[in-house]
């Protein structure tokens, strides 16, 4: 099964999106269907911390 993400082209996002390092998608079958994004930059003034995670529960 294919995740796709679609980042809408703002002026917020393009500010964000310049310092994204790495996304990476983890899919569990086993916790009925699972998917978490993790969200890598580099050290910015959005964020404090360098990693994001948001979890999708199905």
């Amino acid at each position: 099964m294919a995740l796709s993400i679609i980042i809408v082209q703002n002026k917020k996002n393009l500010k964000i999106i310049k310092y994204v390092e790495l996304l990476d998608v983890e899919y569990f079958k086993d916790l009925n269907l699972c998917y978490i994004i993790n969200y890598y930059s580099q050290t910015n003034f959005n964020f404090k911390d360098t990693k994001l995670m948001k979890e999708f529960n199905f």
